[in-house]
């Protein structure tokens, strides 16, 4: 019998994928079937007739081998002999013994003539799956016949059905062969393959093509537009519930409706192109258990990830704008962090998770009704300005929720904490001016925390409820720079503000003037001189008025120096700067030419009247190249600094070459020096008095220079250079050589 395996994925495609499955396969292959078995049993008849003439023929020693082969029983009945005396009485016993020499001589001589055909009586050699396969068997029997549904049916005993060819394929052939009916499961198979034969790529959108991988199971999406429908329930993918990953190939734009509802994938992959998630596309994905959405998702529909018991972890996108209702509720996500830029929260969109904590940023607009309802185990949130109105039941049965944050902005609670025993600490902005009246309704154990004289304070009073007054929250300037083009204030995100005014001043407790208006969280002030110490205090803007000012901070601005000066000298790289008004010393920096890694200061000065620097430590690095850059010092302790020209000023360490011999002539004189192979050429340099002149010597292999129609017992001098040329930047020199004195003839 040869050898077969069930196709690992033949069973995967349901119903949904318009296999062509026939009304009466399953009777075209019983029928089949016992054909073949009639056929089987010709065959067998006709075998029963040759052993006479067989056993003629064999050797005496052989038949009389098998004329012992009736007293030597299988070994199954061997073991039910040995497992039975004790209960046997003694009489029964001593029949079993003397049967053998009680037997009628026409047994005997039946059993001798037919040594190779085994009684139809005795019990076969079994195997442990043999009773499981006549039970599938049995199962396929009774399958309704005529019905698309089989198909159907016969996928959900997938995983056993398996198992057993597997077992069955790593039996002895002989084994195999004492299966009853195998050949009605081998048919089986046969036909189930076939009918999955074409089922591994097809259409699921108008532009859109998937294809499953044979090897792993992989799904692959390819194509432009939208996977499925985005107004219907198309389930493109119904019944294709084993497949393991899914990728989504860059050119899609939308899943529909239901796309992937109920199937087994594992883990999705997710095009940049992607910008919305139609409802139920991921609905009961039980499996599932991470999600990764790509920057571009704006929408994920209601109940989008409804039911996807394994999933963990969700990452959102810098541009979703919208989580609709019960988009993840009954998953298993154990936190969450909103972005700003989700506009909307829907109705039940993270119910019935095990949420710990949820942190909401600054932006979100609206969370709406029983939005985190049911978290058990959800202890802190923090519910940002942004959220003008703090929406009924949004924590509803959250029976672990200790603490909850409202930052400034938010103007109304609209909600119930009712029966939150646990609850113990909630901070409420002066922004609020509205709290329902049985908010706290069988909370004994909270607190609330807000400003002295706030509406939160007075309702804490007049239900009975302990108030803790808290600092006055203010905006706050986290640091001051100096840059090429002025001072650089940042400042940290006000809660509830909408815009921020700047103010300076020249001294800390002097008059403070608005100089800006802006949105943004940090500020350039241009119009300062170097030099000169400005003090700078914000005050935010919000819906229901001006913050206070923050406490004012200072810096002493100074200019940015600029390098005037590179050249090589015989100790080094000199550079020199232009001086800084106000400055109380200089700092030096330096990095690779490639501009990778940071800039590392090489030098401090603190006399402010030094302009200049050699950087000896590169005496000795011929050709290599570099990027310089200064900064001013200010203060007395010199912390403070200037800009950074952060593109630097390129540098190139180049050797001072050694003239190694002048051969003088009549009116002329050759002029000879040593190589320098990290140089492109050099150039020579005849002085006489006033008179200079220069001669170019291209490449680094001629290292000699003729000079002729000179002055006959005149003097000369002369001097020799090396040079590099950097493409885009220009040429670097060396330093000259020392001059010699020559005579000519």
């Amino acid at each position: 019998m040869k050898k077969w395996k069930l196709q690992t994925t033949a069973i995967l495609l349901g119903g949904g994928l318009a296999l062509s499955t026939p009304a009466s396969a399953l009777a075209e292959i019983q029928n089949s079937t016992i054909a073949k078995t009639e056929q089987k049993e010709e065959e067998k008849e006709e075998s029963e007739a040759e052993p006479e003439s067989e056993s003629e023929s064999k050797p005496e020693e052989e038949k009389k081998e098998e004329e012992s082969e009736p007293e030597s029983k299988p070994e199954e009945e061997e073991k039910e002999e040995e497992s039975e005396p004790e209960s046997k009485p003694e009489e029964e016993e001593k029949e079993e013994e003397s049967e053998p020499e009680s037997k009628p001589e026409e047994e005997e001589k039946e059993e001798e003539s037919e040594p190779e055909s085994e009684p139809e009586e005795e019990p076969e050699k079994t195997h442990p799956s043999e009773a499981r396969i006549q039970e599938i068997i049995q199962w396929i029997d009774a399958l309704p016949e005529g019905s698309d549904e089989n198909f159907d049916m016969i996928q959900e005993r997938y995983d056993e059905i398996q198992k057993i060819c597997e077992e069955i394929d790593y039996m002895p052939e002989e084994d195999q062969a004492r299966i009853t009916n195998l050949q009605k499961l081998m048919d089986l198979m046969e036909w189930i393959n076939q009918q999955t034969e074409t089922a591994w790529s097809g259409t699921c959108g108008s532009n859109a093509r998937w294809e499953l991988d044979r090897v792993d199971g992989n799904l692959i999406i390819t194509g432009t537009g939208g996977i499925g429908s985005s107004s219907s329930d198309d389930e493109p993918f119904k019944g294709m519930f084993r497949f393991g990953r899914v990728e989504i190939k860059e050119g899609i734009r939308w899943i529909g409706q239901k796309a992937f509802y109920g199937t087994g994938m594992k883990s999705i992959t997710f095009p940049s192109t992607l910008t919305d998630i139609y409802k139920d596309a991921f609905r009961d994905c039980k499996d599932l258990t991470y999600v990764t959405l790509p920057s571009g998702l704006r929408k994920i529909g209601s109940g989008a990830f409804y039911g996807c018991q394994s999933l963990t972890n969700v990452s959102f996108n810098s541009r979703l704008q919208e989580i609709g209702f019960s988009a993840f509720a009954d998953c298993n996500l154990s936190m969450v962090t909103i972005p700003g830029n989700v506009k909307k929260i829907g109705y039940r969109a993270f119910m019935g998770n095990r949420l710990t904590n949820i942190t909401i940023e600054d932006g979100v607009e609206r969370i709406e009704d029983n939005a985190f309802q049911e978290n058990p185990t959800l202890k802190s949130a923090v519910i940002p300005g942004s959220v003008s109105d703090f929406r009924p039941s949004m924590f509803a049965r959250c029976y672990q929720l200790q603490k909850v944050v409202l930052n400034e902005g938010i103007q109304t609670i609209s909600t119930r904490f009712a029966e939150n025993e646990e609850l113990a600490y909630i901070q409420i902005p002066e922004t609020v001016t509205s709290i329902r009246d049985d908010a706290f309704r069988d909370c004994p154990n909270v607190t609330i925390y807000g400003v002295r004289g706030s509406y939160a304070e007075t309702y804490a009073n007049e239900h009975g409820i302990p108030f803790s007054a808290q600092k006055k929250e203010l905006p706050a300037i986290s640091k001051i720079t100096n840059t090429c083009s002025g001072s650089h204030i940042y400042w940290k995100k006000f809660t509830g503000a909408k815009s921020y005014n700047l103010y300076r001043s020249t001294s800390k407790d002097g008059t403070y003037t608005k100089i800006a208006t802006t949105a943004a969280t940090n500020y350039t002030d241009t119009n300062v001189k170097s030099g000169t110490t400005y003090y700078y205090k914000i005050r935010a803007n919000r819906s229901n008025g001006v913050s206070d000012a923050s406490t004012a901070k200072g810096v002493v601005f100074v200019e940015t120096p600029d390098i005037t000066l590179r050249v090589n000298r015989s100790t080094g790289i000199g550079l020199g700067w232009n001086k800084i008004s106000g400055a109380t010393g200089y700092a030096v920096y330096r990095k690779s030419y490639s501009g990778s890694g940071a800039w590392k200061r090489v030098a401090t000065i603190t006399n402010a009247s030094t302009l200049s620097w050699v950087d000896t430590s590169v005496k000795n690095n011929n050709g290599s190249q570099y990027r310089y850059t200064v900064r001013a010092l200010a203060g007395s302790d010199r912390k403070t600094l200037s800009g950074c020209r952060n593109t630097g000023r390129t540098m190139v360490r180049i050797f001072t070459p050694t003239i190694s011999k002048v051969t003088v002539g009549s009116g002329s004189m050759k002029v000879l020096w040593d190589r320098n192979t990290a140089v492109h050429g050099y150039e020579v340099r005849l002085m006489r008095g006033q008179s200079i002149d220069t001669y170019t010597v291209g490449g680094n292999q001629n290292v000699y220079q003729n000079l002729n129609g000179l002055q006959k017992g005149a003097t000369y001098k002369v001097q020799v250079r090396s040079y590099k040329k950097v493409s885009g930047v220009g040429t670097f020199y060396s330093a000259w050589s020392a001059p010699q004195n020559v005579t000519v003839k």
